[in-house]
């Protein structure tokens, strides 16, 4: 770092290592995570298995992050622990190895997972909570082209697509189902785990990741397919349309108008 710089100075982040008391904030977490059954909520504050309340100071971990070597595991989770962390969020692991779990073919890296497996049980023993996050970047199969320019990350696409619908459910479960033999606890079922997060920064609206307009094939045409079931489903013809647009004094969109009659 410049020295010379304004308004700058030099700023030393110690490795793993001890920190002394007072600064040590290890003692607040007493007990390993989900000792006293799953976090839930009440009166508007989460609250573990025996009503307390429980306040969470988290952070993430990231791709590469969420893998560490074994060796360094034990060292990670108690620095995190005297650092005050209850909850550490597991994100963008839907990438292939080395940085990821998943393999293009859709089954999970047995090397990679028990990695991860050994390293949740050791922030669990540190008192530490778990998010799991399941679609941030995953590349699904068969987008090509200009859906591949816009939809790299596979966002928008898997909120209405069936088959990277049924991909992503087929990922969940067997990371969910699987059983962490350094836990006893499979992730569905273990206290441990604060929450999953289904689906991260995916939205049908227009956002950084892309937008629904204009969707080359076969996108455009199952999203316009399943809007025309819903909009008959909902309103049986144009007409009915109408009028219940009209009742609500809202003039009915032409697009929707003419999907309608499709």
């Amino acid at each position: 770092m410049n020295r010379s710089s304004p308004g700058w100075y030099e700023f030393s982040m110690p490795g793993l290592g001890t920190l002394a008391p007072p600064l040590d904030l290890s003692y607040l977490n007493a007990e390993p995570a989900g000792a006293s059954g799953f976090v839930t909520a009440k009166d508007g504050h989460f609250a573990d298995g025996r009503g307390q309340r429980v306040r969470f100071f988290a952070t993430n971990l990231t791709a590469t992050s969420c893998f560490t070597d074994k060796a360094v595991s034990p060292k990670a989770a108690a620095w995190l622990r005297s650092l005050g962390f209850n909850l550490v969020r597991f994100h963008f692991m839907d990438i292939a190895p080395p940085s990821g779990l998943l393999r293009p073919d859709g089954t999970l890296d047995e090397d990679q997972l028990d990695k991860l497996d050994f390293l949740v049980s050791e922030l669990k023993k540190n008192g530490i909570y778990v998010n799991m996050n399941l679609h941030v970047a995953r590349r699904y199969p068969g987008i090509t082209g200009s859906a591949a320019e816009r939809f790299g990350m596979g966002k928008v696409l898997d909120r209405f697509y069936p088959p990277f619908i049924e991909m992503q459910m087929d990922y969940a479960r067997k990371l969910l189902t699987h059983k962490n033999p350094y836990t006893g606890f499979a992730y569905a079922t273990d206290p441990g785990v604060f929450c999953v997060e289904l689906n991260n920064e995916n939205t049908m609206l227009p956002f950084w990741g892309g937008n629904a307009d204009d969707l080359p094939p076969p996108f455009g045409a199952e999203l316009n397919r399943q809007w025309n079931a819903w909009l008959k489903s909902r309103y049986g013809s144009t007409e009915g349309l109408r009028k219940s647009w009209a009742a609500g004094q809202k003039e009915p969109a032409r697009a929707a108008l003419a999907a309608a009659q499709k």
